[in-house]
């Protein structure tokens, strides 16, 4: 089955609906499974989780004026000891050709409530998203930290011959993930630790695409 990566963040962080939170927006996206089924993801973000209850996800359609939650979304926190991984994952089995919008609700313990940036996907009759990025981007990489893989997804509003290139603390290349010329669409690929013989630490990754260059942090933990 063929799976196609999109990922479109809209509108700006995290909205607060009683006061001021501590929140950020990590990373949103999602894969056209079929006309009929998309897959969401978010990350979790651990350090702005110890005083949370959980997320939800929310959706709505382009000629709908009202998000509404969906049933079993709930994502808990993901902290020691508890032994979820770092990406929360929703399969929404109830779409149809068009365009939807989706956001995550967050929900703390003293009951502030915080949305993430809208998430618009596309849904042509064949399951491809038919549109394209606005804006060459490098996005972060999921899981970060991560043991032993995570991916590395970029935006490309059109063709062109791109360089991923990945880095150590000291600005030696130490592998290459990406090189060659790429259609225009968001492109995800899954980096392994142990293929390119990484030991733990902090690298980083650079994209080169025309003219936009962009440079992003990770870090290996084993």
């Amino acid at each position: 089955m063929k799976r196609l990566l999109v990922l479109v963040a809209a509108v700006s962080g995290f909205v607060a609906l009683s006061h001021q939170a501590n929140a950020q927006t990590g990373c949103f996206y999602a894969v056209v499974l079929s006309p009929t089924r998309i897959e969401i993801h978010w990350c979790r973000e651990g350090i702005v989780e110890r005083n949370f209850y959980g997320y939800f996800l929310q959706r709505r359609n382009e000629n709908e004026p009202t998000f509404i939650e969906l049933m079993g979304s709930f994502c808990p926190p993901s902290l020691p000891p508890n032994p979820y991984p770092n990406e929360c994952v929703y399969t929404d089995s109830t779409v149809y050709p068009g365009t939807w919008f989706y956001r995550v609700k967050r929900i703390d313990l003293d009951g502030t409530i915080t949305f993430r940036d809208t998430l618009r996907v596309f849904i042509g009759t064949t399951g491809v998203d038919e549109s394209k990025p606005l804006r060459f981007a490098l996005h972060q990489n999921y899981p970060n930290p991560f043991n032993p893989e995570t991916n590395i997804s970029f935006d490309l509003p059109k063709s062109a011959l791109v360089s991923l290139r990945l880095f150590n603390l000291i600005g030696q290349e130490v592998g290459t993930i990406v090189s060659g010329q790429l259609p225009a669409g968001t492109h995800t690929y899954k980096v392994g630790g142990e293929k390119l013989g990484l030991t733990s630490g902090v690298y980083f990754y650079r994209i080169s695409a025309g003219e936009f260059v962009q440079t992003r942090k990770m870090v290996l933990l084993r």
